[in-house]
This record gives C-alpha cells, structure tokens and sequence, in this order.
C-alpha cells in the first residue's frame, strides 16, 4: 500500500524533535502566529485552584494590606508569575532572592509567555517575605510546609493570529470531532531558544562528555542574545572567547572550563542533568509514536477514526534503567527499532559516573482533545482568542502543531 505522505512532517524543527507525523493529514500549512510573550498566558490548576486567580487574589491582599511583610516558615510555598524566563531559571533566581537551599516546581512551562506556577522551596530562613518581585517574577506566598500537592491541569489562554479565520476554525472543528490527537512531548521539553537538550541528553546517556560539552557550548541558535552567539562561534573556533559574554548558567560554568569534559559536568546540579536525559527519553517516546502511528494508519487504510480507536488504550514506555512490558505488537516493533537505530538501551539510563538514574514509565500515545473555546477579537486583523485546559503533560504546541503543519511561526 502507498504511503500517504501528508501525514509526514516536512518541518526540520518537527523531525529535530521526533514527532514526524500528524494525526491529521491536512493537506496545507496553515498560517498561525502568537504575539509572545503576552499573547501566550499559562497557569496551573493546583488542589483545585487556577494559580493564576490565586494570585491575583493573593497579591491584591497584600496590596491593600501590607503586613505582615514577612512570615514564618522555612519550607514556603510561592504562587510565582514569570514573564519571559524559562522554569529553571526563574527557580534558581526566586531560590537566590530567598536564600534558600532548594527549589522545585511542578512542570516546566513556557519561556517565552506569562506562566502562573506553584514553586516549593526547602532550606530557607526561618523567615521569609510575604511578596517579593524583580524584572522576571513576582512571587506571593501561599502555603507553608506542604507535604502532598496534586497538579491538575493548565489553563492556557492565547492570543492567535491567522491568516483566514474561517480556514483555522474549520481545521479547529475537525480535531474536536476527532477528540484525540497524538500525545507528543512538545516543542518546549527540547529547549526554548535552542531546542538540543536531547542532544546533550544523547551524549550523557552514551558517556560521550565531549559531544555534551560542545552541544552545551557551541550550536549558536538566531533566537539567542548576539552576545552568546558570539561566544559560542569563538568557542567553536577556539578563538579564545571572552567569558564575560557569559551571562547563561550552565554555560557559565563550564564552558569556561579548563576541566576534562567529565569534571565540567560534574559540576552541574543532578536536577539538570537529569532534565537533559529525561529530554533525550522524551525524544525517544515522540520516535516511537510516530512510528507506532503511521504503521497502525498504514494497516488501517488511512482510516482515521479506526486509527484512533486502535491506539486509544495504548501506552508507550518511556526507557530507563529498567526494562518496561510492551502488549502491543506495533509497539514493540517501533520500540525495539528506535533502540537500534539510536544504539541504547536501558542500563545506559543508569550513569553513575554523574550519580544519576533515570527511571521509566508508560505514556498514553493520544490524549484528548478538550473543549476549545474561541471568539474573535478583530475579524479584519484575523485575530482569535483561545481558551482550553489541558491536563498534566499534555502540550498545547502539540495542538497547534496539528492544526498549523507549520510550528516555526508559534514556537
């Protein structure tokens, strides 16, 4: 049988990042555009609360009141509102300003966008401010000393533009009635200006330090500071580059290194490390599932609601340092040939030479699509408001993925 080949991805950032189908092959790219950062507005729905009316709430509290300025607590939970800074940063910076030791949060969420996310932080001083802002974040405090936290969902509210509102919102109703589409990971677990966190996860994973540090180092991307591209093509070179063009963690610390490339990564934190192969195992499963749907559709004759129905009890695993059952035989298939091809298996998952281990799991291959809502905000601009929530690990890119064949104009 012929391949339909409108279910391929002929975008280099879709095949960078392993998802090399679409669940619906529209035949055309489709125009859509998103003004960032304030055009792409996600918070989390925690214990039952939107984080973002939490802390408008919370904050204007504190506004019309002031005091106390400071409260008692050691381990505080932040409602935090970050504009234009990845998660990991942001976590660093908010753990700094505090003084203390540790910081988590839970999902990373948009760089370039508004996020309203729960931060947990441990070590802290026995006391800490109430409010506390900078250019990037402002954090409000919630709750002390929580032990279990439930994250629910995100509610994403975006601002879209078009280029012919009737053509997006035809496209919009067809996934709706399609109710699920292929759960990739997104474009934003890979990186945010520069989508090759796999590849320094890659190069963990297959101990080739080098190849980790010369991703972490050099790769200038045209979305960066022209500071840093600066620097990484004169490390590239060996032009002796001036380290003060190093305003980024973890470049700053060892892409000034004069270290072996083991010991340079050694000294990054076992959090981020970790982030980077977990990358590289979400790369892995967006392999995988492209592979298990084309070769289901394949079966199937193009059928798409068959297809659908096919993989909607299906998992897939995500590889570990243990072995994970498979019941499916497209799975399997798909599973074992993406292993070959990248040349790993599951006790590579286990490095102690940087004292991490990465665990395993199951992925459902779809998930649902929810109850989009839109209304048009200028009819002549072709302008739209969207407004869904997802729930946890699911991504909205994927969505607007499906229904742009295009991901570059909205990533």
């Amino acid at each position: 049988m012929h391949i339909d080949y409108s279910f391929i991805t002929s975008s280099p950032l879709d095949i960078m990042t392993g998802m090399l189908v679409y669940t619906i092959p529209f035949r055309d790219r489709s125009y859509i555009d998103i003004d960032r950062p304030y055009g792409f507005e996600v918070s989390e729905r925690v214990l039952g609360y939107d984080t973002k009316s939490l802390f408008i709430t919370l904050v204007t509290t504190y506004m019309h009141n002031p005091k106390p300025e400071y409260v008692r607590c050691s381990s505080p939970m932040y409602i935090v509102k970050k504009v234009s800074i990845d998660t990991l940063s942001m976590c660093r910076t908010l753990s700094k300003l505090l003084n203390c030791g540790k910081c988590l949060f839970l999902g990373l969420k948009e760089t370039n966008a508004i996020a309203y996310q729960v931060v947990l932080l441990y070590g802290c001083p026995n006391i800490v401010p109430v409010y506390i802002r900078n250019r990037d974040l402002e954090a409000v405090f919630w709750q002390c000393n929580i032990e279990q936290i439930t994250h629910h969902s995100n509610r994403f509210h975006l601002i879209v533009h078009v280029r012919n509102i009737e053509t997006f919102v035809h496209r919009l109703n067809k996934l709706k009635a399609l109710k699920r589409v292929l759960n990739f990971f997104g474009y934003q677990r890979f990186g945010s200006r520069r989508p090759i966190s796999h590849l320094i996860g890659r190069a963990i994973v297959k101990r080739d330090w080098d190849s980790a540090i010369r991703f972490l180092c050099n790769e200038a991307m045209p979305y960066e500071n022209v500071k840093i591209v600066t620097f990484r093509i004169a490390w590239a070179y060996n032009a002796n580059p001036d380290p003060s063009l190093l305003t980024m963690y973890p470049e700053r610390r060892v892409c000034s290194s004069n270290t072996s490339s083991l010991r340079a990564l050694q000294t990054l934190s076992r959090e981020l490390l970790t982030l980077y192969v977990d990358a590289y195992q979400s790369y892995l499963f967006n392999l995988a599932l492209s592979c298990t749907w084309i070769t289901k559709v394949k079966d199937l004759g193009y059928d798409l609601n068959s297809s659908i129905q096919a993989l909607s009890k299906i998992t897939i695993p995500l590889i570990g340092y243990k072995r994970l059952a498979i019941n499916d035989s497209v799975v399997e298939y798909c599973y074992e040939r993406v292993l070959d091809s990248e040349e790993v298996d599951s006790e590579f998952f286990n490095i102690n030479e940087l004292k991490i281990r990465v665990s395993g799991g199951y992925r459902a291959a779809l998930f649902e699509v929810p109850d989009i809502r839109y209304r048009i905000l200028d009819r002549e601009k072709q302008v739209l408001v969207l407004e869904l929530e997802l729930p946890r690990g699911a991504y909205v890119t994927t969505l607007l993925r499906e229904l742009a064949k295009n991901p570059i104009d909205f990533t």
